[in-house]
């Protein structure tokens, strides 16, 4: 690129039909100026677009950051979600087993109770059985004594004794 140093010190050949020495330094001296104005706020501009550059670059690292960490806050989301989603699953299967357990103790006190109440009816009718044979062997018993009762065999009614009893003793 031309600087504008390079355009001041140029040197035209002289020719016989030339041009003016003094119109052309003159026409040198302000494109020089000119240039050098143009050629500075080249550099200005460049400097600034290294600029911007740098800042562009710095936000699509920054950007590529804030994406990454929101990719990973999602992730992490997920797989909270999926951890609280298994563990609510496991607390449900958890549950329902302590459950089925408990409806199976209950189940075999409840039978338990049963064969318990079972076995006190049993017994209940078996003692019924018995008491109901020895009352009936003593009503038999004294079903057959009392024939010989009624008929005097031995035995007086408690009146007929105390009358016999009496009469025994003014007789003698």
């Amino acid at each position: 690129m031309l600087t504008p140093l390079d355009i001041e010190t140029t040197v035209f050949r002289r020719s016989m039909r030339g041009y003016d020495r003094v119109e052309v330094q003159e026409f040198v001296t302000r494109v020089a100026a000119d240039y050098e104005f143009l050629y500075k706020e080249n550099m200005d501009l460049k400097e600034q677009l290294q600029a911007m550059d740098e800042k562009i670059a710095q936000y699509i690292r920054l950007e590529d950051s804030m994406r990454n960490a929101l990719m990973l806050a999602q992730q992490t989301a997920e797989e909270v979600k999926a951890s609280a989603q298994k563990q609510s699953e496991l607390m449900v299967r958890e549950g329902e087993a302590k459950v089925e357990q408990i409806r199976a103790r209950m189940r075999d006190e409840i039978n338990t109770e049963l064969r318990r109440l079972s076995e006190l009816r049993q017994r209940g009718e078996q003692a019924r059985a018995q008491l109901r044979a020895v009352l009936t062997s003593h009503l038999e018993l004294l079903e057959r004594q009392l024939p010989s009762v009624e008929s005097g065999s031995g035995e007086q009614e408690p009146a007929q004794a105390a009358g016999a009893a009496g009469s025994a003793g003014s007789g003698s």
